[in-house]
């Protein structure tokens, strides 16, 4: 059990940090979608256009790594599932259901 939870550890700790890598690839991308809808010169806008694909193709890169780590988390888990409630709104709440060692949400 505790190779498992070594294992859970590792995958835990990649997921949140690839999670923050694709933030940071969203903000990018908005930062250059902004400046290709500023930006009237055409060779410049290209290289906008350019760099919006490596980035796009870069986050969907990265989510797929996180799909599979989320993958092997939930194989490697031995889940114990607990419901809580998220408060979305002033009157709006919402119910989830999560394990709380690996962190994956049950539907």
């Amino acid at each position: 059990m505790e190779h498992n939870n070594e294992k859970i550890t590792f995958f835990l700790f990649k997921n949140r940090n690839l999670i923050k890598l694709i933030d940071k690839f969203n903000c990018i991308i908005e930062i250059y979608e902004s400046l290709l809808y500023k930006d009237y010169s055409s060779i410049e806008s290209q290289n906008y256009i350019d760099n919006i694909n490596f980035y796009t193709r870069e986050k969907l890169l990265t989510q797929e790594k996180i799909d599979n780590y989320s993958e092997i988390l939930n194989e490697c888990c031995c889940h114990q599932f607990i419901e809580d409630i998220i408060d979305s709104g002033l009157d709006n709440s919402t119910y989830i259901k999560y394990c709380i060692i690996c962190e994956c949400y049950e539907n």
